[in-house]
């Protein structure tokens, strides 16, 4: 199903002063897919557009959590960002967790869901896998299917969406990994400048 997929948008792409951003977005939204901001923090820009936009997620910077179990300021803007993000219904995802004192300090804060070296090093497509079984089983949860863990054959080429076709296509492409690249990787749009 549709939502089943979370398309990822940098924050930088919100920050363009494109009317075609707004309306692709909420085209996507109505077919059913689940649209999460990346890298928010990165961009100059007024936060009034979390309010206008149809996103399911909020993917906090690693420029925020870097310091956030030494250095007080830092938490106090990382925590507003997480309770801001919460507080409009929005999953938050911290990037670029490294250290126990990170994680313990986001789970604190209400921010259970995060990624980064703290979880996992970037591996091939054939180790996602057995990493979701021993994760599975180390938790004690039901089993269930695997990722990736017997096939070696590369994503197949998205087609763009009949509701996406026509203006929009010049302003967005449907990119994926090159076929020799066997690392877990996921759709994104991108301007093709």
């Amino acid at each position: 199903p549709p939502a089943s997929l979370l398309l990822e948008v940098t924050e930088s792409l919100l920050l363009t002063d494109d009317p075609a951003v707004e309306i692709v977005l909420h085209r996507l939204k109505d077919l059913g897919l689940r649209l999460a901001i990346d890298d928010f923090g990165t961009g100059y820009s007024s936060l009034s557009y979390l309010t206008r936009l149809p996103v399911d997620v909020l993917k906090l910077d690693r420029s925020f959590i870097e310091g956030i179990d030494t250095d007080s300021r830092q938490a106090l803007l990382s925590r507003t960002v997480v309770e801001l993000g919460r507080g409009l219904g929005l999953t938050v995802i911290a990037e670029g967790v490294e250290r126990p004192g990170q994680r313990s300090r986001l789970l604190a804060w209400g921010c259970p869901v995060a990624q980064g070296y703290y979880f996992a090093r970037p591996g091939p497509a054939t180790l996602v896998g057995p990493w979701l079984d021993a994760a599975r089983e180390a938790s004690g949860a039901a089993p269930g299917p695997t990722l990736g863990s017997t096939s070696t054959s590369p994503l197949p080429r998205p087609r763009v969406p009949r509701a996406l076709q026509g203006s929009t296509e010049e302003a967005f492409a449907v990119t994926t990994p090159p076929a020799d690249d066997d690392s877990v990787n996921g759709l994104s749009l991108r301007r093709p400048w």
